[in-house]
Parts: C-alpha cells; sequence; structure tokens
C-alpha cells in the first residue's frame, strides 16, 4: 500500500502489533515480530512516517505505545509530540531543535556508520519537508509546549546538550540517586 491510503494505512495500524522495547539500554522497534529498528531513518521510511503521522488512527497508535513504554516508571523520551500530547504533564519539556543543514550532517553521518548511501542537499530536503508536514498536520503537529525549554543545539555537541539537560533536571529537583 502506499502512505497516501488512508484508509488501508488506518485499517493496517488497527491490525498491526508494534512494540517498543529498551532491551540492553537500547531502544528497538518490532513490527508483528520483526526489528525494523535499522530501517527507522531510511528516507522512504521518513518520508512515509511524515505523511501516515497525520492520520488520527496512527497518532492514537502511537501515543498508547508512548504511554504504555513509560507506565510505572521514570523515562527521558524524545518526539514531536512528547511534551504537547503525549506527556503534557511532565516535569521537565525540552524543545531541542537545530538548523536544517547541521540535522543533515548529523543524519548523513548516522547513515554513512549505517551502510546507507545519501547525499547532503537530499538528506536537508527531506528533513524539511518533514518538519513541514508535521508542523501542519492537524492532529500532534510539530510545537514546543508552552512549557519547554528550547535548546539550539546546531553549535553543540552532545555532550554539551546532555550537560544543559542534566543542569536543569538538577535545578528542578527531578535527579534521582
Amino acid at each position: 500500500m502506499t502512505p497516501d491510503d488512508e484508509p488501508a494505512v488506518a485499517k493496517l495500524i488497527g491490525e498491526t502489533d508494534v512494540q517498543v522495547t529498551t532491551e540492553g539500554g537500547e531502544p528497538r522497534v518490532v513490527v508483528d515480530g520483526r526489528d525494523v529498528t535499522a530501517r527507522l531513518r531510511t528516507p522512504e521510511v521518513t518520508l512515509a512516517a511524515a505523511q501516515v503521522s497525520r492520520l488520527p488512527e496512527v497518532r492514537a497508535k502511537l501515543v498508547e505505545i508512548q504511554r504504555t513504554l513509560a507506565r510505572g516508571r521514570g523515562v527521558v523520551m524524545e518526539g514531536r509530540d512528547i511534551g504537547t500530547v503525549v506527556f503534557p504533564q511532565a516535569p521537565l519539556k525540552i524543545f531541542l531543535k537545530a538548523n536544517v543543514e547541521e540535522r543533515a550532517q548529523r543524519r548523513l553521518k548516522q547513515d554513512e556508520q549505517e551502510g546507507r548511501v545519501a547525499t547532503l542537499e537530499k538528506t536537508a530536503y527531506e528533513i524539511g519537508r518533514r518538519d513541514q508536514l508535521d508542523a501542519e498536520r492537524k492532529i500532534s503537529p510539530l510545537a514546543a509546549a508552552a512549557d519547554a525549554v528550547e535548546i539550539d543545539s546546531t553549535h553543540l555537541s552532545a555532550e554539551q546538550v546532555v550537560e544543559q539537560i542534566l543542569d536543569l533536571v538538577r535545578k528542578k529537583g527531578l535527579a534521582g540517586e
């Protein structure tokens, strides 16, 4: 099926078993018993995700999966509507952003490490297109929560971002033992 066949996508999502696990500290996505984690960042899946994520049936299923994963424990979770829809009562929300060019460079490095071939121009276009589709969708659009702390990571290392977030965690008294 194609991502724009809304009735077929809605039917399929209702019949599909999607599990998210964190075995060995690494998140894994298993669909109908098959680990599909490695395919999630491919350009085809990224674009299809942006197309189908606007459907109410898909949004509802994703929210249910995310809430189930977090139930009964503290979690750090990322996603385009985590702070606005999935966990609007979270004690700390971070809206992490970076310019499209920097994000494309990072994705290109990730693609290379995972054996995928891509170009910077195409990757930047795909990221920008997904941002646009996600920001324009009616259900759960890409938006910062009103009480989110915005961090622009364009010129920061991963370690610098983590340190900023840990500082916020400490200031809010959320750090555990």
